[in-house]
Protein backbone atom coordinates (compact mmCIF):
# COMPACT_ATOMS: atom_id res chain seq x y z
CA UNK A 1 0.00 0.00 0.00
CA UNK A 2 1.08 3.36 -0.70
CA UNK A 3 0.80 6.19 1.71
CA UNK A 4 2.29 9.63 2.19
CA UNK A 5 3.20 9.13 5.86
CA UNK A 6 6.20 6.12 6.93
CA UNK A 7 4.91 4.33 10.23
CA UNK A 8 7.42 1.60 11.54
CA UNK A 9 7.09 -0.77 14.81
CA UNK A 10 9.79 0.59 17.02
CA UNK A 11 13.03 -1.59 17.61
CA UNK A 12 13.21 -3.25 21.12
CA UNK A 13 16.33 -1.08 21.92
CA UNK A 14 14.25 2.21 20.78
CA UNK A 15 14.04 4.63 23.21
CA UNK A 16 11.12 5.39 24.82
CA UNK A 17 9.97 8.38 26.68
CA UNK A 18 6.39 8.70 28.26
CA UNK A 19 5.19 12.18 28.62
CA UNK A 20 1.43 13.36 29.51
CA UNK A 21 0.01 16.86 28.96
CA UNK A 22 -1.95 18.89 31.55
CA UNK A 23 -4.68 21.66 30.81
CA UNK A 24 -3.61 25.40 32.55
CA UNK A 25 -4.84 28.20 33.43
CA UNK A 26 -3.35 29.93 30.07
CA UNK A 27 -1.38 26.73 28.09
CA UNK A 28 -0.41 23.06 28.24
CA UNK A 29 2.16 21.95 30.52
CA UNK A 30 3.94 18.71 29.59
CA UNK A 31 5.64 16.36 31.97
CA UNK A 32 7.46 13.60 31.51
CA UNK A 33 6.91 10.29 34.02
CA UNK A 34 9.95 7.67 35.07
CA UNK A 35 8.83 3.97 33.66
CA UNK A 36 10.60 0.78 34.56
CA UNK A 37 11.57 -1.71 31.96
CA UNK A 38 8.05 -3.56 31.92
CA UNK A 39 5.33 -0.98 31.48
CA UNK A 40 8.25 0.20 28.49
CA UNK A 41 7.69 -2.69 26.83
CA UNK A 42 4.12 -3.02 27.29
CA UNK A 43 3.59 1.13 26.12
CA UNK A 44 6.47 -0.14 22.99
CA UNK A 45 3.33 -3.28 22.07
CA UNK A 46 1.05 -0.52 22.42
CA UNK A 47 3.03 1.24 19.37
CA UNK A 48 3.20 -1.69 17.34
CA UNK A 49 -0.09 -2.22 17.42
CA UNK A 50 -1.14 0.76 16.55
CA UNK A 51 1.39 0.72 13.26
CA UNK A 52 -0.34 -2.26 12.42
CA UNK A 53 -3.98 -1.02 12.39
CA UNK A 54 -2.74 1.94 10.31
CA UNK A 55 -0.95 -0.44 7.54
CA UNK A 56 -3.92 -2.61 6.96
CA UNK A 57 -5.90 0.71 6.23
CA UNK A 58 -6.34 2.63 3.47
CA UNK A 59 -4.91 6.58 3.24
CA UNK A 60 -7.61 9.50 3.50
CA UNK A 61 -6.21 12.99 2.84
CA UNK A 62 -7.43 14.29 6.20
CA UNK A 63 -9.87 18.14 5.91
CA UNK A 64 -11.84 19.48 8.62
CA UNK A 65 -15.08 18.33 7.65
CA UNK A 66 -14.07 15.08 5.90
CA UNK A 67 -15.74 11.78 5.98
CA UNK A 68 -13.97 8.57 6.22
CA UNK A 69 -14.51 4.77 7.49
CA UNK A 70 -13.37 4.44 10.85
CA UNK A 71 -12.98 1.02 10.18
CA UNK A 72 -10.96 0.49 7.26
CA UNK A 73 -9.48 4.34 6.64
CA UNK A 74 -7.33 6.53 8.62
CA UNK A 75 -6.46 10.22 7.96
CA UNK A 76 -3.17 11.09 6.55
CA UNK A 77 -2.36 14.67 7.79
CA UNK A 78 1.10 15.31 5.52
CA UNK A 79 3.42 17.55 6.91
CA UNK A 80 3.15 19.99 3.69
CA UNK A 81 -0.37 21.10 4.77
CA UNK A 82 0.39 21.57 8.37
CA UNK A 83 0.81 25.40 9.62
CA UNK A 84 1.65 26.00 13.16
CA UNK A 85 1.28 29.76 13.52
CA UNK A 86 2.57 32.37 15.67
CA UNK A 87 0.29 34.12 17.95
CA UNK A 88 -0.58 38.08 16.40
CA UNK A 89 1.79 40.72 17.44
CA UNK A 90 1.16 43.09 20.48
CA UNK A 91 -1.22 46.10 18.77
CA UNK A 92 -2.12 43.82 15.58
CA UNK A 93 -5.20 44.70 14.28
CA UNK A 94 -6.81 41.42 12.84
CA UNK A 95 -9.59 43.56 11.00
CA UNK A 96 -6.91 44.67 8.58
CA UNK A 97 -6.40 43.08 4.98
CA UNK A 98 -5.50 39.43 5.64
CA UNK A 99 -3.44 39.05 1.81
CA UNK A 100 -3.56 36.05 0.10
CA UNK A 101 -3.13 32.08 0.77
CA UNK A 102 -2.29 30.12 -2.21
CA UNK A 103 -2.77 26.67 -0.54
CA UNK A 104 -4.72 24.48 1.94
CA UNK A 105 -3.14 24.33 5.25
CA UNK A 106 -4.09 22.31 8.74
CA UNK A 107 -3.56 24.49 11.52
CA UNK A 108 -2.57 23.13 14.91
CA UNK A 109 -2.07 24.28 18.48
CA UNK A 110 1.60 25.01 19.16
CA UNK A 111 1.32 24.49 22.56
CA UNK A 112 1.06 20.24 21.85
CA UNK A 113 3.63 20.20 19.41
CA UNK A 114 6.37 21.65 21.61
CA UNK A 115 5.55 19.55 24.56
CA UNK A 116 6.52 16.25 22.06
CA UNK A 117 9.34 18.05 20.38
CA UNK A 118 10.76 18.85 24.04
CA UNK A 119 10.26 14.65 24.84
CA UNK A 120 12.80 13.45 27.41
CA UNK A 121 14.03 17.21 28.28
CA UNK A 122 10.63 18.06 30.45
CA UNK A 123 10.64 18.42 33.67
CA UNK A 124 9.92 14.41 35.72
CA UNK A 125 6.63 14.44 37.54
CA UNK A 126 6.82 12.56 40.85
CA UNK A 127 4.36 10.40 42.28
CA UNK A 128 3.63 12.66 45.01
CA UNK A 129 2.73 15.37 42.31
CA UNK A 130 0.40 13.52 40.56
CA UNK A 131 -2.48 13.42 42.31
CA UNK A 132 -5.50 14.86 41.46
CA UNK A 133 -4.26 15.86 37.95
CA UNK A 134 -5.88 15.08 34.94
CA UNK A 135 -4.35 15.22 31.56
CA UNK A 136 -5.07 16.13 27.85
CA UNK A 137 -3.17 13.46 26.38
CA UNK A 138 -0.10 11.18 27.16
CA UNK A 139 2.51 10.00 24.41
CA UNK A 140 5.19 7.61 23.75
CA UNK A 141 7.67 9.51 22.06
CA UNK A 142 9.95 6.85 20.34
CA UNK A 143 13.64 6.38 18.77
CA UNK A 144 16.86 7.19 19.18
CA UNK A 145 17.36 10.09 17.02
CA UNK A 146 16.91 13.16 19.34
CA UNK A 147 15.99 15.59 16.34
CA UNK A 148 13.70 12.66 14.48
CA UNK A 149 11.71 10.86 17.08
CA UNK A 150 7.76 9.55 16.27
CA UNK A 151 5.24 10.21 19.03
CA UNK A 152 2.54 7.72 19.74
CA UNK A 153 -0.55 9.76 21.20
CA UNK A 154 -3.73 8.98 22.93
CA UNK A 155 -6.15 11.62 24.33
CA UNK A 156 -7.19 9.39 26.98
CA UNK A 157 -6.35 10.51 30.76
CA UNK A 158 -4.41 7.91 32.10
CA UNK A 159 -4.97 9.44 35.73
CA UNK A 160 -7.52 7.15 37.49
CA UNK A 161 -9.12 9.77 40.18
CA UNK A 162 -12.41 7.37 40.46
CA UNK A 163 -10.72 4.95 42.50
CA UNK A 164 -10.03 7.55 45.10
CA UNK A 165 -11.64 7.11 48.41
CA UNK A 166 -12.24 3.32 47.72
CA UNK A 167 -10.05 0.33 48.95
CA UNK A 168 -8.13 -0.37 46.01
CA UNK A 169 -6.17 -3.67 45.75
CA UNK A 170 -4.16 -6.41 43.53
CA UNK A 171 -4.37 -9.88 43.98
CA UNK A 172 -0.86 -12.12 44.49
CA UNK A 173 -0.44 -14.59 46.47
CA UNK A 174 -2.99 -12.64 48.91
CA UNK A 175 -4.63 -9.14 48.12
CA UNK A 176 -1.94 -6.14 48.79
CA UNK A 177 -3.37 -2.44 49.50
CA UNK A 178 -2.59 -0.06 46.57
CA UNK A 179 -1.87 3.27 48.10
CA UNK A 180 0.05 4.98 45.05
CA UNK A 181 -1.63 7.03 41.97
CA UNK A 182 -2.96 5.11 39.60
CA UNK A 183 -2.50 4.75 35.99
CA UNK A 184 -4.14 3.15 33.15
CA UNK A 185 -2.95 2.68 29.27
CA UNK A 186 -4.89 2.12 26.84
CA UNK A 187 -3.34 -0.83 24.13
CA UNK A 188 -3.44 1.19 20.97
CA UNK A 189 -3.09 5.17 20.67
CA UNK A 190 -4.82 7.60 18.39
CA UNK A 191 -2.56 8.82 15.91
CA UNK A 192 1.10 8.75 15.11
CA UNK A 193 3.40 12.18 14.39
CA UNK A 194 6.27 11.58 12.32
CA UNK A 195 8.06 13.84 10.26
CA UNK A 196 6.31 12.96 7.64
CA UNK A 197 2.99 14.71 9.03
CA UNK A 198 0.41 12.85 10.68
CA UNK A 199 -1.26 9.67 10.91
CA UNK A 200 -4.75 9.08 12.76
CA UNK A 201 -7.15 6.83 13.51
CA UNK A 202 -9.41 9.01 15.71
CA UNK A 203 -10.64 12.24 14.10
CA UNK A 204 -11.81 13.55 16.90
CA UNK A 205 -8.99 12.89 19.11
CA UNK A 206 -6.50 15.00 16.81
CA UNK A 207 -9.06 17.87 16.60
CA UNK A 208 -9.38 18.14 20.47
CA UNK A 209 -5.89 17.75 20.83
CA UNK A 210 -3.80 19.47 17.72
CA UNK A 211 -6.60 21.44 17.38
CA UNK A 212 -8.86 22.27 19.92
CA UNK A 213 -10.81 25.93 19.34
CA UNK A 214 -10.62 27.64 22.82
CA UNK A 215 -7.02 27.18 22.85
CA UNK A 216 -6.83 28.41 19.02
CA UNK A 217 -8.88 31.46 20.19
CA UNK A 218 -6.54 33.88 19.06
CA UNK A 219 -6.54 32.68 15.37
CA UNK A 220 -10.17 33.23 15.04
CA UNK A 221 -9.99 36.91 14.34
CA UNK A 222 -7.77 36.02 11.44
CA UNK A 223 -10.14 33.26 10.13
CA UNK A 224 -13.12 35.67 10.57
CA UNK A 225 -11.62 38.56 8.74
CA UNK A 226 -10.89 36.83 5.65
CA UNK A 227 -14.87 36.04 5.22
CA UNK A 228 -15.48 39.53 6.22
CA UNK A 229 -13.41 40.43 3.53
CA UNK A 230 -14.93 38.30 0.59
CA UNK A 231 -18.55 39.84 1.16
CA UNK A 232 -19.99 42.84 0.72
CA UNK A 233 -21.40 42.97 3.80
CA UNK A 234 -23.05 46.07 5.73
CA UNK A 235 -20.75 46.90 8.88
CA UNK A 236 -23.48 45.98 11.33
CA UNK A 237 -23.78 42.24 9.43
CA UNK A 238 -19.87 42.30 9.49
CA UNK A 239 -20.01 43.03 13.12
CA UNK A 240 -22.61 40.49 13.63
CA UNK A 241 -19.95 37.64 12.38
CA UNK A 242 -17.33 38.46 14.48
CA UNK A 243 -19.27 38.30 17.86
CA UNK A 244 -20.96 34.65 16.70
CA UNK A 245 -17.11 33.75 16.24
CA UNK A 246 -16.78 33.23 19.40
CA UNK A 247 -18.97 30.40 19.34
CA UNK A 248 -17.29 26.98 18.72
CA UNK A 249 -18.97 25.81 16.12
CA UNK A 250 -19.20 29.04 13.90
CA UNK A 251 -15.11 29.75 14.73
CA UNK A 252 -15.08 25.76 13.34
CA UNK A 253 -16.63 26.75 9.95
CA UNK A 254 -14.31 30.07 10.15
CA UNK A 255 -11.37 28.19 10.46
CA UNK A 256 -12.32 25.13 7.84
CA UNK A 257 -13.53 28.16 5.00
CA UNK A 258 -9.60 29.53 6.01
CA UNK A 259 -7.78 26.82 5.51
CA UNK A 260 -9.35 25.29 2.30
CA UNK A 261 -8.22 28.80 0.83
CA UNK A 262 -11.29 28.88 -1.10
CA UNK A 263 -12.13 32.63 -0.20
CA UNK A 264 -8.14 33.89 -0.36
CA UNK A 265 -7.70 37.04 -1.95
CA UNK A 266 -11.98 36.50 -3.18
CA UNK A 267 -14.33 39.38 -3.39
CA UNK A 268 -17.91 37.72 -3.73
CA UNK A 269 -20.42 39.80 -5.63
CA UNK A 270 -24.03 40.45 -4.64
CA UNK A 271 -25.16 39.05 -8.07
CA UNK A 272 -22.82 35.91 -6.99
CA UNK A 273 -24.24 35.27 -3.89
CA UNK A 274 -27.99 36.03 -5.36
CA UNK A 275 -27.65 33.25 -7.84
CA UNK A 276 -26.64 30.81 -4.94
CA UNK A 277 -28.44 31.91 -2.63
CA UNK A 278 -31.80 31.46 -4.86
CA UNK A 279 -30.62 28.13 -5.92
CA UNK A 280 -30.25 26.43 -2.32
CA UNK A 281 -34.36 28.34 -1.28
CA UNK A 282 -32.29 30.68 0.97
CA UNK A 283 -34.36 33.99 2.31
CA UNK A 284 -32.82 35.87 -0.64
CA UNK A 285 -35.28 39.27 -0.26
CA UNK A 286 -34.81 39.40 3.19
CA UNK A 287 -30.65 38.74 3.39
CA UNK A 288 -29.87 40.64 0.28
CA UNK A 289 -31.02 44.61 0.42
CA UNK A 290 -29.34 46.68 -2.63
CA UNK A 291 -26.03 45.54 -2.83
CA UNK A 292 -25.34 44.20 0.32
CA UNK A 293 -25.84 41.39 2.72
CA UNK A 294 -27.96 41.80 5.80
CA UNK A 295 -27.25 39.35 8.46
CA UNK A 296 -28.97 38.46 11.45
CA UNK A 297 -27.28 35.95 14.09
CA UNK A 298 -29.31 33.61 12.98
CA UNK A 299 -27.81 33.84 9.18
CA UNK A 300 -24.77 33.57 10.15
CA UNK A 301 -24.48 29.76 10.03
CA UNK A 302 -26.50 29.63 7.27
CA UNK A 303 -24.01 31.75 5.24
CA UNK A 304 -20.84 30.40 6.38
CA UNK A 305 -22.23 26.66 5.16
CA UNK A 306 -22.78 28.38 1.85
CA UNK A 307 -20.14 29.65 1.47
CA UNK A 308 -18.40 26.22 2.29
CA UNK A 309 -20.09 24.57 -0.20
CA UNK A 310 -22.67 22.67 2.37
CA UNK A 311 -25.76 23.14 0.92
CA UNK A 312 -27.13 21.12 -2.13
CA UNK A 313 -30.44 19.83 -4.08
CA UNK A 314 -31.34 16.33 -4.92
CA UNK A 315 -31.13 16.51 -8.87
CA UNK A 316 -34.59 14.04 -9.14
CA UNK A 317 -36.51 14.91 -6.06
CA UNK A 318 -35.25 18.77 -6.12
CA UNK A 319 -34.96 17.98 -1.81
CA UNK A 320 -32.63 20.63 0.07
CA UNK A 321 -30.41 18.82 1.88
CA UNK A 322 -27.15 20.13 4.33
CA UNK A 323 -24.08 18.19 3.89
CA UNK A 324 -22.16 16.83 7.81
CA UNK A 325 -19.09 15.96 6.44
CA UNK A 326 -17.60 15.53 3.08
CA UNK A 327 -15.02 13.25 0.67
CA UNK A 328 -13.86 14.53 -2.38
CA UNK A 329 -15.10 12.43 -5.22
CA UNK A 330 -12.30 10.23 -6.88
CA UNK A 331 -12.07 10.45 -10.41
Amino acid sequence: MTTSITVTVPADNDRLTLVVAQPGSTRLRGFRLALDKNVAAALREACGTTVREISVRSEVTYAADVSYDVATQYLAVPAALLATPEPLPAGTDARQPAGHRDATTVETDPEARAILNAGSSLELLGATELRKRAFRFYAAIVGNDPNNRTSFVSRWNPYRASFAGRILTVYGEQLHRVTQPLLVFEPTFDMIVTSEGIAVLDKDAFEQIFRDITTMRNRVPVWTKQVVESLPLTEESAEMIRQASGKARVAQRLRALFEGGTLAGRKLSVSQLRDEMTNQGLAVERMIQGQQLVLTEDDVPTILKLLDEGYWKGWLTDVAWEAGSKSKRQS
